[in-house]
């Protein structure tokens, strides 16, 4: 499941959730790669950004992996099993 949250001044929030049988298989970095290019497509985004759990090593590197930039603490925090983490913001620039 992957999609586009919300578009706020130019900056469109993206994230993804693939269930755990489907992990490893690609889909995360195809959403990763299509995302910005359907925001693009609507003609007033400039950027986008994806908030990720501190604690997910492999969707920090997905998205790394698919051309975002780490660009420091989001201000949010993301779900981790049944705790909340420090949210790090993941940005590219269109």
């Amino acid at each position: 499941m992957a999609g586009i949250h919300n578009i706020t001044d130019g900056v469109a929030t993206v994230g993804y959730w693939v269930a755990p049988w489907a992990r490893r298989r690609g889909a995360a970095s195809t959403a990763m790669r299509i995302l910005p290019t359907l925001a693009a497509r609507l003609g007033h985004v400039n950027m986008v950004q994806a908030t990720i759990a501190e604690t997910n090593t492999a969707s920090r590197r997905t998205a790394e992996r698919a051309g975002f930039a780490f660009a420091g603490t989001s201000g949010e925090h993301c779900p981790d099993g049944d705790c909340q983490v420090v949210g790090l913001a993941y940005r590219l620039n269109l």
